[in-house]
């Protein structure tokens, strides 16, 4: 039996791509708010699936990201409003490079 997980449910991870077809994420800062706009619950539970080898190989970018993010910024039991308040001065490119 296969078990359709926090990842797997579209209105779930569609807030952070670009267009329907959901090839291309959004930049990183339209990510960040996209994932703290959710309820805590569905952070920890897509944040779980994508620590999963399994679940997550077909999300391998959205996890990435997710992942880059998450070990340079505040822990995900923050509130929105710590959250933004902390990074307002902090820069939203995505990927950034190391001088």
């Amino acid at each position: 039996m296969a078990f359709a997980g926090a990842l797997d449910a579209m209105e779930n991870i569609r807030p952070f791509y670009t267009d329907a077809s959901m090839k291309t994420l959004k930049p990183m800062s339209e990510f960040k708010v996209a994932f703290m706009a959710m309820p805590q619950t569905k952070r920890e539970m897509m944040m779980r699936e994508c620590q999963d080898a399994t679940m997550s190989k077909p999300y391998a970018e959205f996890c990435a990201d997710t992942s880059q993010w998450l070990s340079a910024s505040v822990p995900p039991e923050r509130d929105q409003a710590a959250w933004s308040s902390q990074n307002r001065t902090r820069g939203g490119e995505r990927n950034p490079q190391p001088k």
